[in-house]
């Protein structure tokens, strides 16, 4: 799989993201044991900075080259790995109804789980969000996203209250 040359930075981020993946797909693989350990440290959510580039290098004993060569290997066969079955498990989802209304006031909503995902210009109710055209809680979805990251899927609703907006 083509990964267009990405630089240090990106391929550093997306190894650090999927580093549970990462090392499953890669797992007895000893070429690759080094830089797994060393960016298993970081948690991409955490606030601490992610390795330099010339630290890398120093603790591992590698050239630039060598670096980004094995970065990129490891990110092919990340990528190359997920389709196979059972190496990219999504272990999470997350659901996100962002509500708003034509008085700016937002609400974030995060359910457990919803019966059916709404598709764009469905109109839902939820009673105990007041609206300000109706008063009865209803709103109109805007738009559904869907983000898949670190094994997580992220469903984001934004919804508004613009339920007489034709479609």
């Amino acid at each position: 799989m083509k990964n267009f040359e990405l630089n240090y930075r990106q391929l550093l981020i997306a190894l650090i993201s999927e580093k549970n993946a990462v090392s499953k797909i890669l797992k007895g693989q000893e070429k690759y044991g080094e830089l797994l350990k060393e960016i298993s440290k970081y948690d991409i959510d955490d606030h601490e900075p992610l390795p330099k580039q010339k630290d890398l290098l120093k603790t591992l004993g590698l050239k630039r080259k060598e670096l980004i060569v094995l970065m990129r290997e490891m990110y092919d066969k990340f990528c190359s790995g997920i389709s196979r079955h059972g190496n990219y498990p999504i272990e999470e989802v997350e659901i996100l109804i962002c509500a708003s209304n034509m008085h700016e006031d937002y609400w974030m909503i995060s359910p457990e789980r919803l019966g059916f995902l709404p598709n764009v210009g469905d109109r839902i109710t939820i009673p105990f969000l007041r609206n300000n055209m109706t008063g009865g809680g209803y709103f109109k979805v805007k738009d559904v996203s869907h983000e898949i990251e670190n094994q997580k899927h992220i469903i984001v609703i934004p919804i508004d209250d613009d339920i007489l907006e034709s479609d």
